[in-house]
């Protein structure tokens, strides 16, 4: 291990399926402005960037879907056209010539981290069905992630802990994750489509695009690869935290989670700050 990086952090390897807590992130040459942000290089969780070359496949885990919208065959003839590439041409004329598409995934559950990808695709870069992580079945997503990874110029996933969520807030930690998964792309990008309001700290420049992972295949592709990354942690949180259904329901507030954190109470992966755990008024 190098010498002076910590070793509690989490680092997401490039498959997302497994994480050490060997490594620390690097210090991004261009660090965020927002004075309430912690440094992106904050040993809390970091981010991984690698070569497709480099990605490997890894099977995936079985897992129950929680209700989501419709969700039509790759090759239904009734399925949406998909995102596009209008958003990344109108940023190439601007100037732009190295896009990233950013988004997010765990915002809502009462355990876990946040979790934000970053990636920059080949120019016209074609995947038939890619779209809105949450309009896509969870093998549909599997699929997606490899043949992603692999085809990327640069891809990064990040995420903020739940120690963090509580402390700065799920907008502002949202955001901490977004800028940990940016800062990690080498070399950075000219300019990022992020999925929905503007972001505060990041370092590049970037342009808000509300409903984004149905619009740019960019912002698409992001947000298969922080689904997937998170969904395989939660994974990993129910063999460490078991008796929550973590894997099953990725730490949203099922009935059968809240039940379970009245019978067993809060674990360390849970958000404090959150209102079925914070009305439990169990001591921290």
């Amino acid at each position: 291990m190098p010498a002076g990086r910590p070793r509690s952090q989490e680092f997401f390897r490039g498959s997302g399926r497994n994480l050490c807590a060997q490594h620390g992130i690097r210090k991004p040459g261009r660090n965020g402005t927002d004075p309430v942000t912690p440094s992106i290089a904050e040993p809390a969780t970091t981010a991984f960037t690698m070569n497709a070359a480099h990605a490997h496949a890894s099977p995936p885990p079985r897992r129950q879907s929680r209700s989501r919208p419709p969700v039509l065959p790759l090759d239904s003839p009734g399925a949406s056209a998909g995102p596009d590439w209008e958003l990344e041409r109108a940023g190439r004329t601007a100037g732009w010539v190295r896009i990233a598409g950013v988004d997010e995934a765990g915002r809502g559950p009462l355990a876990g981290p946040v979790v934000a990808a970053a990636v920059v695709l080949p120019s016209e870069f074609a995947l038939a069905g890619l779209d809105d992580s949450k309009r896509l079945t969870p093998e549909q997503r599997e699929r997606m992630f490899e043949l992603i990874v692999d085809a990327a110029e640069g891809w990064a996933v990040a995420s903020a802990s739940p120690g963090e969520i509580d402390t700065l807030n799920i907008l502002r930690a949202t955001h901490l994750a977004m800028a940990r998964a940016l800062a990690e792309l080498q070399p950075p990008p000219d300019g990022a489509l992020v999925d929905g309001l503007p972001v505060h700290g990041l370092p590049c420049p970037h342009r808000a695009v509300v409903r984004g992972d149905s619009r740019s295949v960019s912002i698409a592709a992001a947000s298969v690869l922080a689904k997937v990354t998170r969904d395989r942690r939660m994974v990993e949180l129910d063999s460490e935290f078991p008796g929550y259904g973590l894997a099953r329901h990725k730490g949203y507030p099922t009935p059968h989670h809240v039940q379970a954190l009245r019978e067993l109470g809060p674990s360390a992966c849970h958000r404090r700050s959150f209102g079925p755990v914070a009305r439990l008024d169990v001591p921290r």
